[in-house]
């Protein structure tokens, strides 16, 4: 380590550097410094399973090791982490009891520096995101920060490559990471964090309440709204989503308001057997399918009908299972048209399938 420009350390008498970290008063001004570590476990040794390397443009430091305040930072550390604004630290060299407020112009990192850095202050092997989460590109946080080490609140906004996301929130990663609060933003690219092309830009406004990242401890709790959200090319006007994932079990449900979609669904995804199962049941009031994208060639929509799926498969082309519609009425530009149940039953394999139809109006197998 390295400091300058300037740095005071005051003390009563030399005794008081027995109890450096309560006794010895430190106050400075900070520039083209440099901090490792090590150099502060020598007077804290409880430190010595938190490790970090800081390069300091310029920081105001007053206080003791134990309590101290600073203000106008600008710290670098890792490969392309910053943190610009105010802190204060109450509690070393305890650092599980250590008490961290900040108040940030800027923290900007990556989801790649971050697995870096949390191992080293949380004393972990490792710290693994989701994949989907490297997409976010550069991430810059303005905001507060408050709490411990590895148990803090959060309130401000973040920036990332895919668009703005405001959150008041609470993080815990004292054993497995947890998760909860609140996310909102104007226009988000879901599409490009999921990594499909059927998912566009979105606005959303959610709660939320999780425990995990991997996806088979995955639990978490979601719901909330979706406005403008972008699905095979169209923008929906309003979703509202509540939706519970755990033990690899999915269930959903909600209501879609739109000029083109007027429904509510339920719906639930087992992902415990080899073969993935769906459920699905829904009560259309209006389902517009060549505006929504779903058909090219006739204008075709759907009124006051109740449906139904259950299927199993990996693709799409594999999918077995059974489709059922009940009251369906259709209209189109060669009429109108209603029939009081249809039901579309398939199996086979991607190679060699089976479809039958069953209805009212007709029967037929291919």
């Amino acid at each position: 380590s390295h400091a300058g420009d300037y740095l005071l350390l005051e003390y009563n008498k030399f005794h008081d550097f027995t109890d450096f970290n309560n006794k010895v008063r430190i106050s400075g001004d900070l520039r083209d410094a440099y901090i490792d570590s090590r150099d502060i476990e020598y007077f804290a040794p409880a430190l010595k399973s938190v490790n970090f390397k800081t390069a300091i443009s310029h920081a105001a430091v007053a206080g003791t090791v134990a309590n101290f305040k600073v203000r106008n930072a600008l710290l670098k550390t890792g490969q392309n982490t910053i943190l610009k604004g105010d802190f204060s630290v109450h509690g070393l060299p305890a650092i599980a009891q250590t008490e961290f407020t900040f108040d940030l112009e800027q923290l900007s990192s990556s989801a790649k520096d971050i697995e870096t850095i949390v191992p080293q202050l949380a004393h972990k092997k490792s710290f693994i995101l989701p994949a989907q989460l490297h997409q976010l590109g550069r991430l810059s946080y303005k905001g507060k920060l408050h709490g411990y080490y590895n148990n803090f609140n959060i309130d401000g906004i973040v920036s990332t490559d895919l668009g703005d996301v405001q959150t008041k929130s609470q993080l815990n990663f004292v054993n497995d990471i947890q998760y909860s609060g609140n996310i909102t933003s104007p226009k988000f690219d879901a599409g490009k964090l999921l990594e499909n092309k059927v998912l566009g830009h979105s606005a959303f406004d959610l709660d939320f309440n999780g425990l995990g990242t991997s996806f088979d401890k995955l639990q978490l709790q979601v719901n909330g709204a979706l406005k403008h959200a972008t699905i095979n090319g169209y923008s929906y006007a309003s979703i509202l989503l509540n939706a519970d994932l755990q033990d690899r079990f999915l269930h959903a449900e909600g209501t879609v308001d739109d000029p083109n979609a007027a429904l509510g669904f339920t719906g639930d995804i087992d992902w415990n057997k080899s073969i993935p199962t769906y459920s699905l049941s829904s009560s259309i009031e209006q389902l517009n399918l060549k505006a929504l994208h779903i058909l090219e060639k006739d204008s075709i929509s759907i009124k006051n009908t109740r449906f139904s799926s259950s299927l199993a498969g990996t693709t799409l082309n594999s999918m077995n299972g059974e489709v059922k519609a009940n009251s369906l009425s259709l209209h189109s530009s060669r009429g109108d048209f209603k029939i009081d149940s249809i039901q579309f039953i398939t199996s086979g394999n991607e190679k060699d399938r089976q479809l039958d139809l069953q209805s009212n109006v007709v029967d037929g197998h291919m």
